[in-house]
């Protein structure tokens, strides 16, 4: 079991994230801080979106794995796992917005 901070997030922060779903669609995050980022939607259906100062959830659960969530505007959460220094991309589990409509 490898030992390491889950607080410290320096490994993250100031990281710009750029990527492709296998449907083509770009996307890409930069880490502000520990617990803001700004994205931006390159193509697909939201197009030309970008969302700044956007209040995220953000926690290392690895000597080098951090886990990003936030909710969009349209409720839906985003979930991307992130392992720095591989060549992987992010997953994004969409879940349905709970509560009033």
């Amino acid at each position: 079991m490898s030992n390491f901070d889950k607080h410290d997030l320096s490994g993250f922060v100031g990281k710009h994230l750029v990527y492709t779903y296998d449907n083509g669609w770009n996307y890409e995050i930069y880490v502000k801080n520990d617990s803001t980022l700004d994205y931006r939607i390159h193509s697909g259906i939201v197009a030309n979106r970008w969302v700044k100062d956007q209040q995220a959830y953000i926690v290392r659960v690895g000597e080098s794995v951090y886990k990003i969530s936030w909710d969009r505007t349209d409720w839906d959460r985003r979930e991307p796992d992130r392992q720095s220094g591989r060549q992987t991309v992010p997953r994004y589990d969409l879940l349905p917005a709970l509560g009033d409509e």
